[in-house]
């Protein structure tokens, strides 16, 4: 067992220190150990680490976990910016959808506004406020899935033809 006098040298005190000095800087060492177990721990370092292993890990400022920790965020970074863009790309074409349904849309225009829609909504709306309304009845005719095609009745000599190769 460690006599007093050995305890309050290893305290780094003089060995005719009071109790109360003796108490004091045990506190002390107390609480450096206290912040050094909170620091090794938000460091990513195991609660016991020596003082020389946090050290290191202080000196390190890119260490091996800060560096995955990066890689992780800028790979969670392009993950969210190609999420945008779907979710963007996904409300522009319902919107165009929705306006091929009132207004006169070819797919020229619609690639346009398709585009500017996902970088700009509101000046999409404001485009779109200067193409032409379909009028309700019409609108199966500018649709061609709904429109109705019969092939032209052959005559003269294309009718010939036609007779003689079946």
């Amino acid at each position: 067992m460690m006599d007093l006098s050995e305890v309050k040298t290893r305290l780094g005190l003089n060995a005719d220190a009071t109790d109360e000095q003796v108490a004091q800087s045990l506190d002390a060492a107390q609480a450096i150990l206290q912040a050094a177990t909170t620091a090794s721990t938000k460091l990513g370092l195991h609660a016991a680490a020596t003082p020389a292993e946090i050290v290191a890990m202080l000196e390190n400022g890119e260490s091996a976990r800060v560096t995955t920790l990066r890689g992780k965020l800028e790979t969670m970074g392009q993950e969210m910016q190609e999420l945008r863009e779907t979710v963007s790309r996904e409300k522009a074409e319902s919107w165009v959808k929705e306006l091929g349904a009132r207004k006169v849309v070819n797919s020229q225009v619609q690639e346009v506004l398709l585009s500017l829609h996902m970088q700009n909504p509101e000046q999409a709306e404001i485009m779109a406020t200067s193409l032409e309304n379909v009028p309700s009845g019409l609108l199966a005719s500018f649709d061609p899935a709904q429109r109705k095609t019969t092939a032209p009745v052959a005559t003269g000599l294309a009718a010939e033809i036609e007779r003689n190769m079946v």
